[in-house]
């Protein structure tokens, strides 16, 4: 997988690793956070570009390491599948 760092006005594609899944994904929420001692950026539904799937998975990328992984659900109904919204966490909780 790559992913697009932003610097000023400009964009690099950087490689990235992990095990997450290859999907198009669109119109997905992408909230910044501290957490577990390193910057993760956590992605949380969207759809498919092409075919118009929609998702409820969580994607996170570790900002130091670029690293994918997938986080998953432990307690509580997980949310239902979405696109077009909005997600940020408000004084580092959930």
């Amino acid at each position: 997988m790559s992913s697009m760092k932003t610097m000023g006005s400009s964009s690099t594609l950087i490689k990235t690793e992990g095990t997450v899944f290859q999907k198009c994904i669109v119109n997905a929420s992408c909230t910044l956070s501290k957490f577990q001692n390193s910057e993760k950026c956590i992605i949380f539904g969207g759809f498919h570009l092409y075919s118009g799937e929609v998702y409820s998975e969580i994607l996170v990328l570790d900002t130091k390491t670029y690293e994918w992984t997938t986080m998953n659900y432990i307690r509580g109904t997980p949310p239902s599948a979405r696109n077009d919204h909005v997600a940020c966490l408000w004084q580092d909780k959930k």
